[in-house]
């Protein structure tokens, strides 16, 4: 039976258990304690000892609220409905998988108003390349070009479609073309349909959260969704249920099918019952444990200063600022005629050092200012000279050239500040008369923020013990891995942004958070040799006697045995009937069966016939329905020798429909 009809047992055996404990708690007065559970028994039977008393008592108060839940003994009733309004069918997603492993079909039903019936059809206007937590993508079928992202959105009346958006907006994507991998769709089948369909249903409840849904089943390439309408449960006017389980009175057969698809349904699923099972620790040869354990990648977003990128390490100059991405370097004293001689050389040096030098994108020598000649030096090279290439005393030329330079050189000297560490910087200055010198270096940085990337893990003990195995993994949320299977699914690479006081920086990666379970061998082993030894001695060995039970036991103390005797005083025990009686009783019919041969009353004499029926007495009284008879009367009934004569007659019957040439005609 499908995951609802087990919700639904579940339900109504807790709303069982609730009606013993009333029924129970007036049984505890009663003086004999035989007799009052023989009271409770007989009250409970004569309520739901039959299929029509279960009906009437139980099943039909908990899904409808024509009929109150009461007790056994009738003292006590109430409403105990366990559905609220729903439709057969909230939600109706089917997918058409094409060879390019896209799919170019994808049809959605909706139920808006929880009537049964579909109120609301679309269909999806591209093909699927990519799914998500709430939308989808659309790329050129078998690529991944062209993609165009969709999010699953709802109307004023609340009719689900897709609107374009950036991908910054969805969340857990996966590709599931033949570009990432061949058959995805097929191989995950279920899980791509939970969801396709989680996105549909997500989208609808946020929209309106009084949508609740109940449970839901897939069946090929189809998914549904039973849906309720949580805030009208007061109100019952239908309810949703699994698939017709009568079918299988007509088809028997068709039991061992559907059980072998549900537990292939149930082993994709790693929360059902089954892979739980199939995968529990009590199935291992030895001991083992589950370990968990996260991988995440993490940023750190530094906001640098000036001195970060570089700084001044010694000297006459000064470095500032000149904007958000610009840095000044003054080479000398910025001023005026604050030097005097004739043909006299000044010197200054300035040291700086770079610790960012990848950040620097761009460095010129900008401009200059002197009176009369100079030079700017760079790592013991001369870079420039002005006005010309002299340079008196120390060459030809006039000395006093009755001029004060400024000049914007805009020289390119970036090569000079690629390299972490020291630079030395030196100006050369010739003076006659009064005269001044120095030089501005215009540095341009790619920006003033570093983003760090470093990896936080918790598996690095699982992942290298040989011991452990990968029961699952999710990648942002997009299952890699599956009861110890890679499921062929990747997550789509994503963008975060990242802020400090003053600037922000994006990074995009292909994974941000892997959360793993990993199933690890404890080294121990299990051995019940003992405990079975134990067990079969006492077993073996427990006898009554009156109101009394002996036994022998073994006990292990050290490395020996110890055997002991003991016994146990019971309270006097009621005395039982042999068996439980029962009664043979016939019901008279009209037999009106029809086969390839005609109908019965063309080939027998007379169409009456009998059923007979099996029924369990209750103090020692055969119950009859309208025109039944008793055949046997309530007794310890043994009809061994009638069942083997009957199943013997029907092995010949069956025989005799083969001809001797063993064709059947």
């Amino acid at each position: 039976m499908r995951r609802q009809f087990k919700r639904w047992l579940k339900n109504t055996g807790a709303s069982l258990a609730l009606c013993l404990l009333l029924i129970a708690t007036p049984a505890l007065a009663e003086d004999e304690p035989g007799s009052a559970g023989g009271s409770t028994a007989k009250t409970v039977l004569e309520r739901v000892g039959s299929q029509d008393g279960v009906q009437q008592h139980l099943a039909n108060p908990l899904v409808s609220g024509a009929s109150p839940l009461t007790t056994f003994d009738g003292s006590t009733s109430s409403s105990a409905q366990i559905l609220c309004p729903s439709s057969e069918k909230f939600i109706d997603l089917f997918v058409q998988p094409q060879a390019s492993g896209d799919l170019s079909l994808v049809i959605i039903g909706q139920d808006i108003d929880l009537d049964g019936s579909v109120d609301y059809s679309y269909q999806v206007p591209v093909v699927v390349s990519g799914v998500c937590a709430n939308g989808l993508i659309s790329c050129n079928a078998g690529t991944w070009i062209n993609c165009r992202h969709y999010k699953w959105q709802v109307d004023s009346e609340m009719r689900i479609y897709l609107e374009e958006v950036p991908l910054s907006q969805l969340g857990g994507c996966y590709c599931i073309n033949n570009d990432c991998g061949n058959s995805l769709v097929w191989s995950n089948l279920a899980v791509v349909l939970k969801d396709l369909g989680g996105g549909v249903a997500g989208g609808i409840q946020a929209k309106d959260p009084k949508y609740a849904v109940t449970n839901v089943r897939i069946d090929g390439t189809s998914i549904t969704y039973y849906g309720q309408d949580s805030a009208e449960c007061s109100t019952i006017t239908s309810s949703s249920g699994p698939s017709n389980p009568e079918r299988y009175f007509e088809d028997p057969g068709a039991v061992s099918g559907d059980t072998e698809a549900e537990a292939l349904d149930q082993s994709q699923d790693p929360e059902s019952y089954y892979s739980t099972l199939s995968t529990s620790l009590a199935l291992e040869k030895s001991a083992s444990e589950l370990r968990e354990c996260t991988i995440r990648r993490a940023m750190a977003l530094t906001e640098l200063g000036l001195y970060d990128i570089i700084a001044p390490n010694g000297g006459t100059g000064e470095v500032r600022s000149c904007g958000s991405s610009c840095i000044e370097v003054v080479l000398g004293i910025e001023g005026d005629n604050y030097w005097s001689g004739s043909c006299s050389i000044y010197e200054r040096y300035f040291n700086l050092f770079v610790n960012h030098p990848d950040l620097i994108k761009e460095a010129t020598l900008a401009r200059a200012k002197w009176d009369d000649y100079m030079q700017v030096w760079i790592e013991g090279k001369k870079v420039w000279s002005g006005p010309n290439d002299n340079f008196p005393p120390e060459t030809a030329g006039r000395c006093e050239l009755e001029t004060s330079w400024n000049k914007n050189l805009n020289l390119d000297v970036t090569d000079y500040f690629k390299t972490e560490g020291n630079i030395q910087t030196k100006i050369r200055v010739s003076v006659t008369g009064r005269g001044e010198g120095y030089a501005i270096v215009r540095l341009y940085a790619d920006d003033l923020c570093l983003l760090t990337e470093s990896i936080d893990s918790t598996c690095t003990a699982p992942e290298t013990d040989p011991s452990c195995r990968l029961r699952e993994e999710a990648v942002d949320g997009v299952y890699t891995y599956r009861n110890f299977n890679p499921t062929g699914l990747t997550p789509l690479a994503s963008c975060k942004s990242f802020s400090g006081e003053i600037c922000m920086k994006e990074s995009c990666e292909d994974w941000w958070e892997k959360k793993r379970t990993y199933l690890c061998d404890t080294g121990e082993r299990y051995d019940f040799t003992e405990a079975q030894q134990r067990l079969e001695r006492v077993v073996g060995e427990v006898s009554e006697e009156g109101d009394t039970v002996y036994y022998r036991d073994l006990r292990k103390e050290g490395e020996g045995w110890v055997s002991e005797e003991g016994e146990i005083s019971l309270s006097s025990l009621p005395a039982n009937e042999l068996c439980d009686k029962a009664c043979k009783t016939r019901l008279p019919r009209e037999d009106t069966q029809a086969g390839q041969a005609g109908h019965r009353g063309e080939i027998a004499e007379t169409t009456h016939s009998w059923d007979f029926y099996y029924k369990r007495c209750i103090d020692d009284t055969c119950p009859l329905d309208p025109g039944e008879e008793i055949v046997k009367d309530c007794q310890c009934t043994n009809d061994f020798a009638e069942a083997t004569t009957v199943l013997e007659a029907l092995n010949a019957a069956g025989k005799d429909i083969i001809c001797s040439d063993g064709v059947r005609k």
